[in-house]
């Protein structure tokens, strides 16, 4: 299966002791914000002593071997477009939602939010779904 993954769902994916295996076999894509909050996300997580230095590492190398970035300069309007459409005050989670629409995938995230905000515009799945 192709899909989008967000932050919320990488996150814990990439750093679980077995790695992504539930990743394994689908072709996964982001937007280039993916890398920005990811790693944002991970060093928080290393300075909170929730994982290991060689974890975070592992976890960086594993989301670049796994994930393609998909990223154009239409997709940072898309994004607005997408933001205006559903009020958002922020394009943060809209650009994986444009990278969604755009190419007709399903979004995986972790975030509720996010899952209830876009249910009526795409196919919202979790971890279980795969």
């Amino acid at each position: 299966m192709r899909l989008v993954i967000d932050a919320s769902a990488a996150l814990p994916a990439f750093t679980s002791p077995d790695g992504p295996p539930a990743l394994a076999g689908h072709e996964v894509i982001g937007p280039d914000l993916l890398w920005s909050e990811f790693t944002s996300e991970l060093h928080a997580a290393l300075r909170r002593g929730e994982v290991s230095t060689v974890t975070a590492a592992a976890a960086l190398d594993a989301l670049d071997a796994v994930v393609a970035h998909v990223d154009t300069p239409a997709l940072h309007r898309r994004a607005w477009e997408v933001a205006e459409r559903l009020g958002w005050g922020r394009t943060y989670d809209a650009e994986y939602v444009a990278v969604a629409l755009d190419q007709g995938l399903p979004l995986l995230t972790l975030d509720a939010r996010l899952a209830r905000g876009v249910e009526d515009l795409l196919r919202v799945i979790g971890p279980a779904d795969l």
